[in-house]
């Protein structure tokens, strides 16, 4: 990275640099806005109808910057479920690990861990790369149909929505199955132990946890925790081959929660999920 730095600024003399003009971003927002306008004030059934929206904007600026913004559009239209799409990819290391805690996952001939869930990711990219280049989208090309890149897009979108959906439907059996009912002033808190050694957990003034919790067994049933009020701020304790941590968590009535203890950078920590 260095050596082609040092490169691109030795040639920094030859380039043929040519200043900027104008604004693109506020062209942009200027030619939406005129095609509104445009198409607001010419809304008589005697005025002929236009192939696009957009192109309301044609008194006024070039068919280039239409069509490109034509463009923009159909690429921001499929980009603004893309925010939502990785909040929800992102509970891979959170959330749906959890998950992966209250479900069997014997295979028979290989126990898949909840940690291990996340490898499958880049390990299915691998695998379906080829299958989709040499024999799906060969297939959709001899059926004659378009499949462009954005449509490809839209449909991955939509596949991934629907296994986001199917994640949150588990986990509501899940719950159904799984906890008992609450009421004010009680919530339920189990241990997750990630570390590679037992763990003693502490809760101030709670009467819980009186054995070690084993580094990734199987998660005992949820304990019930008993709150002064509609949330209280309890001290945790962690010991851990002779190390002592604590921590402090809000915890909230007629809530469940999970303690996860695992190694970070050479020391114990732990999160309190819900």
């Amino acid at each position: 990275i260095i050596f082609f730095s040092v490169v691109f600024i030795a040639g920094s003399g030859l380039y043929r640099k040519t200043p900027p003009q104008g604004n693109v971003l506020l062209e942009v927002c200027k030619c939406i806005g005129f095609a509104i306008k445009n198409r607001l004030k010419n809304r008589s059934r005697e005025i002929p109808k236009r192939d696009h929206w957009l192109d309301w904007a044609s008194e006024k600026y070039s068919k280039q910057l239409i069509g490109e913004v034509k463009m923009v559009t159909r690429v921001l239209f499929l980009f603004i479920p893309l925010p939502m799409f990785w909040a929800l990819f992102d509970q891979q290391g959170s959330r749906w690990s959890v998950q992966a805690t209250k479900m069997n996952a014997d295979f028979g001939i290989y126990v898949l861990q909840p940690d291990q869930m996340q490898f499958l990711n880049p390990l299915l990219i691998l695998v379906f790369i080829p299958i989709f280049d040499l024999g799906l989208y060969p297939l959709i090309n001899m059926c004659k149909l378009n499949f462009t890149p954005i449509r490809k897009m839209a449909t991955g979108m939509i596949l991934a929505g629907l296994a986001f959906g199917l994640a949150a439907v588990i986990e509501v059996k899940i719950n159904e199955t799984d906890m008992p009912r609450l009421v004010p002033k009680e919530s339920l808190i189990r241990v997750l132990n990630l570390a590679k050694n037992p763990v003693q957990v502490t809760i101030q003034d709670k009467d819980l946890f009186q054995q070690p919790v084993e580094s990734f067994q199987n998660p005992a049933e949820y304990s019930k925790l008993i709150l002064n009020g509609e949330q209280q701020s309890l001290h945790f304790t962690l010991q851990h081959q002779g190390l002592t941590l604590a921590f402090n968590y809000t915890v909230k009535e007629k809530s469940v929660y999970s303690l996860i203890v695992f190694e970070a950078e050479g020391s114990l920590s732990s999160r309190l999920v819900s």
